[in-house]
């Protein structure tokens, strides 16, 4: 039982960490395309 609940910790920590970087990846993506868009704006 303590094995288990264990196995689910990482589990349940391994996919936050999959999903934070995700957010993250999805945030710098957008950020990245805004930066562009306003410098071609100000060009």
């Amino acid at each position: 039982f303590i094995f288990f609940n264990l196995f689910f910790f990482f589990f349940v920590f391994f996919v936050s960490n999959i999903f934070l970087a995700f957010i993250i990846s999805l945030i710098l993506l957008y950020a990245s395309i805004y930066f562009v868009d306003k410098k071609k704006a100000f060009e």
